[in-house]
């Protein structure tokens, strides 16, 4: 999943910058960074369970605007 920022970071944020909150039932999914740059946020959802269930996953990114 990629999500682009709606305002430029000046510095580009490390993994480590990066928040998730992840719902489902039964806490089987989580996700994972896979890059973050200045304008966007590329990561991995990961579930144990078959796939075709809903699931939340919210972000946070911290760093300099």
């Amino acid at each position: 999943t990629t999500v682009t920022f709606p305002q430029p970071f000046l510095i580009a944020p490390q993994a480590s910058d990066v928040m998730f909150s992840c719902a489902a039932g039964d806490g089987s999914v989580s996700a994972v960074v896979v890059s973050v740059t200045t304008t966007q946020l590329e990561f991995n959802v990961i579930a144990d369970r078959t796939p075709g269930f809903a699931a939340t996953v919210n972000w946070k990114v911290w760093g300099v605007l």
